[in-house]
This record gives structure tokens, C-alpha cells and sequence, in this order.
């Protein structure tokens, strides 16, 4: 009889000590959501932001993301995707600049979050045949 209640008390004790080890591992998740994607977008000629205003859409097969930025953040980043691994297709239109399309864009995830994929996107601007100068020949 009191051999299998030793054998009892040691499992009991060796799972205390596992539950123990889970608890101080750096592995404990937490209860915030992050980004799976954080994109970077700024004007090819001037190197200055150029998020403000821009459309920003991630696809992964039928699943469809429009990023956005943060109130009271500059207007350079825009986050999406969140804790949704995948991999996209980004797509980014603004007026007065060309679309801009990045494909194969990878979120991974590990035991707890996805790892964001930061993403910089530069935007040509578009030309605008108004602009152009005529040139005439009389």
C-alpha cells in the first residue's frame, strides 16, 4: 500500500515542478494583439512620408486587410493583419503617385503571436499630362 501512494506523491510532485518550470519560462503570452504587417511609405523623390491619404490593402487569397495608421502618429507607417499569419499580396494606391504592388510579403507567427513583417514602400509619383511641357514647332 504505501509504495503506490510514494509513487503517487512523486508524480503529483515531478507535475508541480513541470507546471512550475511552464510558468517561469519566457514563453508566457500575452493578451495584446500585434501587427502581422507594418508598412513604411514614403515618397521616392523626397524621402518624406507619404502615408497620409494613401489606400493600403494586404490580400491573402479571399482574406482582404485595409492597414491604417494610429491617430496622433506621424503619417510614414501604417499597421494590418493583425495576428493573422499569411502570406500577401500589398497593394498601395495614393493620388498623385503611380500604385504601388509588392507580392509574396510572409507573417509568420510563433507559439503566441505572428512576427511582424516590416515592409518599406516607395512611391513614385505619377505623371501627370498636364504637366508635361509642350513642345511646339512653327
Amino acid at each position: 500500500m504505501r509504495l503506490p501512494l510514494r509513487v503517487s506523491c512523486v508524480l503529483l510532485l515531478l507535475q508541480a515542478v513541470s507546471c512550475r518550470e511552464e510558468l517561469n519560462s519566457d514563453r508566457a503570452c500575452t493578451l495584446e494583439a500585434r501587427a502581422g504587417m507594418q508598412v513604411d511609405i514614403r515618397d521616392a523623390s523626397t524621402n518624406l512620408p507619404a502615408a497620409s491619404a494613401a489606400i493600403v490593402l494586404a490580400h491573402d487569397g479571399a482574406y482582404t486587410d485595409t492597414l491604417r495608421g494610429f491617430p496622433l502618429a506621424d503619417s510614414l507607417t501604417v499597421y494590418g493583419v493583425f495576428e493573422r499569419p499569411g502570406i500577401y499580396t500589398l497593394i498601395i494606391s495614393k493620388q498623385g503617385y503611380q500604385t504601388w504592388m509588392q507580392d509574396n510579403i510572409v507573417v509568420n507567427k510563433d507559439e503566441c503571436h505572428v512576427i511582424t513583417a516590416k515592409v518599406t514602400a516607395m512611391l513614385e509619383r505619377s505623371v501627370n499630362p498636364r504637366d508635361r511641357i509642350r513642345v511646339r514647332n512653327d
